[in-house]
Parts: C-alpha cells; sequence; structure tokens
C-alpha cells in the first residue's frame, strides 16, 4: 500500500508541474512499475529476494483553481523467494485509493491526503529439506492506510523549482490465520495476526526543464524516511502435531532509509503527459521500483 501511496503523490506532483490547458477538468491516468530489492536473513526470519510488480488506474477531477480529488485502483502480484530455496510467499493486493491536493492560492502551498484499502491474498510454500516436505498455506488480509504530505513550491517559471516537503503515513495490516497442508505432523497452524506501520518523511524535490516552453522536464527528489513503527509483530503458532505452541516473530523493516527518486516527464502536444523513473529507499534492506506513467486529458 506504502507504494500506491507514493505512485498517487508523483501523479499529484507530475500533474501540478505541468498543469492541463483551459477547459480540461479531467485526469485519466495509468502507472505501473515493479518495486523490487532484498531482506536480509535474522534470527526470525530467512533472507530473500523481493519482487512486486504492480499498476495502478485512476481518474481525478478539477473543482478549483488549485484543488483536484480522484480515486484510483491499484493492483499488485508481490513474490518474496526465500534465499537457500526454502520456499517463497505470493500475496496479490487489489486497493482502492481516493486522494485530494489542495493548493493554498498564490502560496506555492499544497496539503496533499491519501487513504485507502487493500485486500490480500497470499501462498506461502516452505520447502522441508530435511524432511524431504513441502508445507503450503493460504490466507487472506486486508490493508487500511493514510497519509498527509505538505510542500511548498519555490522558484519561477522557466527556472529551476525547488520543491521541500514533508509527510507522515500510517498502514494496518491483518492477516487472517491459516493451517499448513503438506507436511503431517510438520505443518504448522498460524493465528490471525495484525501489523502497525507508520513513518515521516522529509526532503526536497527539484524540478529542471530542459528547454523552456518544451513541455520537457526532470524531477530529482532527495529526502529521510524514518519509520516510527516499522511492522514488527508476532503471533501464536503451533505445529499441527503438537499440543504446545510458540511465538513467531515477524521482523519490520529498516528504520531509517533515504529517499531518492529520479523521473523524466514530457507534455505531448495532444494534451497527454508521459513519465518514466525510478525511486527508491536506500538502507540496510533497500527498496527499487521503475515506474511509467501516461496521463490523458479531457
Amino acid at each position: 500500500m506504502a507504494n500506491f501511496e507514493t505512485a498517487v503523490f508523483a501523479h499529484s506532483d507530475d500533474t501540478r508541474a505541468n498543469p492541463a490547458e483551459a477547459g480540461k477538468r479531467f485526469n485519466g491516468f495509468v502507472r505501473f512499475g515493479n518495486e523490487f530489492g532484498d531482506r536480509s536473513a535474522s534470527e526470525n526470519q530467512l533472507g530473500s529476494s523481493i519482487s512486486r510488480p504492480y499498476a495502478l488506474l485512476g481518474v481525478d477531477m478539477l473543482f478549483g483553481p488549485s484543488t483536484r480529488a480522484g480515486l484510483a485502483l491499484g493492483l499488485a502480484d508481490g513474490k518474496d523467494n526465500f534465499d537457500g530455496g526454502y520456499g517463497e510467499t505470493k500475496v496479490k493486493t487489489t486497493a482502492f485509493q481516493g486522494y485530494l491536493s489542495f493548493g493554498f492560492g498564490d502560496s506555492g502551498l499544497v496539503l496533499d491526503a491519501t487513504g485507502g484499502y487493500g485486500a490480500t491474498s497470499g501462498d506461502t510454500t516452505r520447502n522441508l529439506t530435511s524432511l524431504m516436505r513441502t508445507a503450503t498455506g493460504s490466507a487472506d488480509g486486508n490493508v487500511w492506510s493514510g497519509a498527509l504530505r505538505l510542500s511548498k513550491s519555490l522558484g519561477a517559471t522557466g527556472k529551476v523549482t525547488f520543491v521541500p516537503y514533508a509527510y507522515i503515513d500510517v498502514q494496518k495490516a491483518s492477516v487472517d490465520g491459516y493451517t499448513e497442508t503438506g507436511a503431517g505432523a510438520a505443518d504448522l497452524v498460524v493465528a490471525q495476526h495484525e501489523l502497525w506501520s507508520s513513518a515521516f518523511e522529509a526532503g526536497t524535490s527539484m524540478i529542471i526543464p530542459l528547454q523552456a516552453g518544451s513541455g520537457m522536464s526532470f524531477h530529482l527528489q532527495a529526502g529521510w524516511h524514518y519509520l516510527v513503527e516499522d511492522g514488527a509483530g508476532s503471533t501464536s503458532t503451533w505445529l499441527s502435531g503438537s499440543p504446545i505452541g510458540f511465538t513467531t516473530q515477524f521482523d519490520g523493516q529498516a528504520k531509517s532509509t533515504a529517499r531518492v527518486a529520479a523521473t523524466f516527464e514530457a507534455a505531448l502536444s495532444n494534451g497527454m503527459l508521459i513519465t518514466v523513473g525510478y525511486r527508491g529507499l536506500l538502507g540496510s534492506d533497500a527498496l527499487h521500483a521503475i515506474e511509467a506513467g501516461v496521463v490523458f486529458r479531457f
């Protein structure tokens, strides 16, 4: 869900930097990409490689000179491959994201807000090599999220523009309990559990026009991303062949990371807007995303 929030904010930035011509109040847009990275091994978890292809489709409407609101549908198909061939986890997400962008007149100050709900469906495979068995399990879940961002545009038309920003977000994920099959007495019974995460981020974006009036520009971003709550948690677990339970710990993400992004944007003569770029969170468990997008104005 965090990646959908970031994509919605990126869409708001792109359309604000290249406003539509007079009379066109609606934007239809598609953004698609792949988020990928590695997760370090610890005493609580195996190391893994991560790949999450995603798409975001939405529409928004201009309600005033500097106010825009919209709704987007997000789809993701994630996969974690555990190091050493010990298994994998696949999670499909279908999410709805609402958002509002409100500008405070000619001050350059903008408040962006987004909230969303996602339904998840996950399948886990554990390869128990010592027992020559494979345990599989499936669990549904859901995620609620919300974020607020305040930014201010500095600079003048035709020159490099700096846009400092700060935002907060919070997410709650719930995962249903499930029972594995395929490994007999070594199957796990996992109880329902919830995971919380919240973050603060501050930084600045820089908009660099390639040539005055060309409609083409580079957007660069750098910031500091800090997790107030990192998504760590625990749940009760049993072996299906044993009445004795134990606690399974879930590690959170890296608390402090660097936000970086670079995007190329081109406004075409027919009013379409095309973007392609990279963004990432760089730290001990880095996450990267390559993304492209198209905006249709009408």
